[in-house]
């Protein structure tokens, strides 16, 4: 969101979606279309904010990295404190992944994708590194 939080009025409250305004007064016509305006203003500049990260290689693999962070790619622990620490992250993996799919469908299957191209690369820089690492202890033998 392009909002500063510091030209917010007083009486806005960050929440999880963001910066939300006040409710208008449902009594107020003037309140409410204004309202109606700035969440679609609010709605347009976050498919503009997506589809800037989304289009970068750089935006879509912070994008992994957060889910990662989110615990979305990996097998739940055993431990029940674990678990509950887990499912928080997964929470705003969740909301993450709901953003995703409000942009295209096709997002998260493509992040995957990218990211099993990447690993295979990181695979095989690993492989040279340690081929040659044996191969120089070969040669100070």
């Amino acid at each position: 969101m392009s909002e500063n939080p510091d030209d917010l009025p007083e009486d806005t409250l960050p929440t999880a979606q963001g910066f939300e305004p006040p409710q208008p007064n449902a009594a107020d016509t003037n309140q409410i279309e204004v309202s109606v305006l700035q969440a679609g203003r609010r709605q347009d500049q976050e498919k503009l904010d997506l589809t800037a990260i989304l289009t970068s290689v750089h935006g879509r693999r912070f994008v992994y990295r957060l889910l990662e962070i989110c615990d979305m790619l990996s097998i739940a622990d055993s431990d029940p404190i674990m678990i509950q620490r887990a499912e928080g992250r997964r929470w705003v993996g969740a909301e993450i992944l709901k953003i995703l799919a409000s942009h295209s469908l096709a997002t998260y299957p493509e992040l995957l994708l990218e990211r099993a191209a990447q690993a295979k690369i990181d695979e095989q820089e690993r492989q040279v590194a340690l081929h040659k690492r044996t191969k120089d202890q070969e040669n100070v033998d």
